[in-house]
């Protein structure tokens, strides 16, 4: 028998079923776990349920106390917005300097609006004193939850340990933070496959000759960013084998653009073939 749209297929039935209420569950289940409100064409599709129909449902539902209708042809399950607590985080962004940085701040922020959290934005500016200033605000504000970016792995120990303090959680982006959950890159990996097209691309400009490979790290955010730096070179010598170390410096440039230009005019005149690479 062809189904209509108002009777979606049903796995059992019994003569004791009353449709209605059937029908009335379906609409509730549309509800799902992070919807705050849900409006009619939505209600309608997820339910498979005519718009007229469902429409009478959710009217029978918001009369019964079951569903609230905070505005036209919007509806929320009752008491849903008394329950919920509203969320407020701390970010901390590294720099808006770079596009990276700016992508990480844009998804954390249009997140934050998504999910109808607020957050208090600050800005930590490759500055290990205003990451510890930053810290102190968020304490003050009484924020539920930090998320911290920022470069400084001396710094990072007296963040946690703040936060820790205050009941704070944490999580870090990019240099691990103790104590925090940890979101980043696995920097070993990424080095690798930043080397592999390193050398395909000296093979391919220079026949796999260069003069120099310079990389520039930025040694206060410790051990783990490094590590990137080290899969560049293993990543460069699988498709050049013959990387004599000698060929290999490495430079600080303390992770900003400006410094590292200024550190590579400054330390290395080079030729007409350097393979350069920055890690951060």
């Amino acid at each position: 028998m062809r189904q209509t749209q108002e009777e979606p297929e049903r796995k059992t039935e019994s003569p004791y079923t009353i449709q209605a209420i059937v029908r009335a569950c379906d609409v509730l289940r549309c509800f799902r776990p992070g919807d705050r409100r849900l409006d009619l064409n939505e209600i309608t599709l997820r339910s498979k349920i005519s718009r007229p129909t469902a429409y009478r449902i959710l009217t029978t539902l918001v009369q019964c106390g079951m569903l609230e209708m905070p505005e036209k042809n919007s509806y929320r399950l009752a008491g849903q917005h008394a329950q919920r607590k509203r969320y407020r985080f701390g970010y901390a962004s590294q720099s808006e300097e770079f596009s990276f940085s700016r992508l990480v701040s844009d998804s954390i922020r249009s997140s934050a609006y998504a999910a109808d959290i607020d957050l208090l934005v600050l800005g930590n500016d490759y500055s290990s004193k205003t990451a510890i200033r930053n810290v102190d605000r968020f304490i003050q504000e009484g924020v539920d939850l930090v998320i911290e970016f920022q470069t400084n792995q001396h710094s990072a120990a007296m963040i946690a340990s703040k936060l820790t303090e205050a009941g704070i959680p944490l999580i870090a982006i990019d240099i691990p933070h103790p104590g925090a959950d940890y979101y980043g890159a696995n920097n070993y990996r990424a080095g690798v496959i930043g080397g592999r097209a390193l050398a395909q691309g000296c093979l391919h400009q220079w026949g796999g000759h260069f003069d120099q490979l310079v990389l520039l790290e930025l040694p206060i955010a410790g051990p783990l960013p490094h590590s990137r730096l080290n899969g560049i070179l293993a990543g460069s010598r699988q498709v050049l084998p013959h990387v004599p170390d000698q060929k290999v410096c490495f430079l600080d440039g303390h992770g900003r653009f400006e410094s590292s230009l200024s550190v590579m005019r400054g330390t290395w005149s080079g030729t007409s073939r350097a393979v350069c690479c920055w890690a951060r």
